[in-house]
C-alpha cells in the first residue's frame, strides 16, 4: 500500500507520516529528502527533477508499504497516480506559522522571516509551490480515495482517523461504514440548467472563492468583479441569451456552478470548499459538456482561462495550455483548450 500525507507547509504531514508508518511497519519517506539536496543549511539547492523522480519511484515500487509527507504537485503522472490513498491535513494558519517558528527556531536558532511569509500564503495563493487552490484543484482529479483531516488535532487522534479508514481495505475486520464515515463521501448530486432565480446562491458560491484567485484581492479589479457579482447585476448577465449555466445541488443546495458562452468557452467554473475532491466537479463537466455537444452536434473545442489551482483538473478533463500565464481581469489565468467529441 503506498500512501501520501500531504498538505500545507506546518500542518503535520511529517509527524502523521511517520507515526503512520510506525503503526503499519511500513517504510516513510520524507518529500523534502527527495526535493532537495542534503547541504548546511538545508533546502538551499534542489536535486535536478530526474533524480528526484528516480529517487521517489524507486521507493514507491520497493516491497511493502510506503508512508510519503509532502506535495507531488506537478510531480507528474507517475508519481501522482501512484498512491492508493490520499490523506490531506488543514490547520488554522496563524497555528501553522506559529507551529514553524517554533520548529524553525528549535533547529536553527532563529525563524526566518521569508520562509514565513511563504508558509503564511498558502491559503491565498496562488503562489510558488504548495497554495490551497493548487491542492485542492489537484485532489479534485485523483481517482483514489482521500481523506480529509480539518482543524487541531493529536498525532494520536489523526492516527486513529487514518487507520480506521485502512482497516476495510486491509482486511482489519472494522465494518465498511468506519471508513465511509472519515473518507469524505461521494454525494448525491442533481445537476441541472440554472436560471437567474439562482443567482443570490451563485453569487455567494462564487465570491466565496475569489480572493484567492486574484492578484490583488483589493484592486480595482477585484472591486469590479464583486460588484458584477452583486444578485441583481448577475441575475441580468445571466439572462444572457449567448450562455448557459448548470448547478450541481446537493440535498437542496448549491454546491457547483459551471458556465459556458457560445457552446465553446468556460466562463466559470467554481465548487464549493468543502465539497472538492467529491466528484461535483467532474459531474458538472460531464453534464456541461453533454449539453453543448447536444446544441452544437459537430465537432469543436472547448477553451478557457483557467486559474493556476483549476490546471490540473483542465488537464484530467484533457484540456492543454495554449499559451503562457497571464492576468486578465485580476485574475492570474491559463489559456486553455480542448477539442470537442461530435455526438455521435
Amino acid at each position: 500500500m503506498r500512501i501520501l500525507i500531504t498538505g500545507a507547509s506546518g500542518s503535520g504531514t511529517t509527524t502523521l507520516g511517520a507515526a503512520l508508518a510506525e503503526a503499519l511497519s511500513a517504510r516513510h519517506l520524507d518529500g523534502d529528502d527527495c526535493y532537495w539536496l542534503p547541504t548546511t543549511p538545508p533546502f538551499v539547492h534542489k536535486r535536478p527533477v530526474t533524480e528526484r523522480l528516480d529517487r521517489v519511484l524507486d521507493a514507491l515500487s520497493g516491497p511493502g508499504s510506503v508512508v510519503m509527507s509532502g506535495s507531488v504537485v506537478g510531480w507528474g503522472a507517475e508519481v501522482e497516480d501512484a498512491f492508493d490513498w490520499v490523506v490531506f491535513l488543514t490547520l488554522p494558519t496563524a497555528l501553522r506559522i506559529e507551529r514553524l517558528r517554533q520548529r524553525e527556531t528549535a533547529r536553527f536558532g532563529h525563524a526566518d522571516p521569508a520562509f514565513l511569509a511563504w508558509a503564511a500564503a498558502y491559503d491565498t495563493g496562488p503562489s510558488e509551490g504548495r497554495s490551497l487552490a493548487k491542492h485542492l484543484a489537484w485532489l479534485e482529479a485523483r481517482t483514489c480515495p482521500v481523506l480529509r483531516l480539518e482543524g487541531d488535532q493529536s498525532v494520536e487522534a489523526r492516527l486513529g482517523q487514518v487507520l480506521a479508514a485502512l482497516e476495510p481495505r486491509s482486511g482489519a475486520g472494522k465494518p465498511a461504514q468506519v471508513a465511509a464515515a472519515s473518507v469524505q463521501s461521494r454525494p448525491e448530486v442533481c445537476i441541472r440548467l440554472a436560471d437567474p432565480t439562482d443567482a443570490t446562491e451563485i453569487s455567494a458560491l462564487v465570491c466565496g472563492l475569489t480572493d484567492a484567485l486574484l492578484v490583488d484581492p483589493q484592486g480595482d479589479d477585484a472591486a469590479a468583479f464583486y460588484q458584477s457579482m452583486e444578485p441583481v447585476a448577475f441575475a441580468q448577465v445571466m439572462a444572457r441569451s449567448d450562455r448557459f449555466y448548470m448547478v450541481a445541488e446537493v440535498e437542496g443546495q448549491v454546491r457547483g456552478m459551471i458556465m459556458v458562452k457560445d457552446l465553446s468557452y468556460i466562463g466559470q467554473f467554481f465548487v464549493q470548499a468543502a465539497s472538492q475532491c467529491g466528484g461535483i466537479g467532474s459531474a458538472l463537466w460531464a453534464a456541461a459538456l453533454a449539453h453543448a455537444q447536444n446544441l452544437r452536434g459537430e465537432e469543436g473545442e472547448f477553451t478557457v482561462y483557467s486559474s493556476l489551482g483549476a490546471e490540473p483538473v483542465y488537464r484530467r478533463f484533457g484540456f492543454k495550455a495554449t499559451g503562457p500565464t497571464t492576468i486578465i481581469g485580476g485574475f492570474w489565468c491559463v489559456p486553455m483548450s480542448r477539442p470537442v467529441i461530435a455526438a455521435a
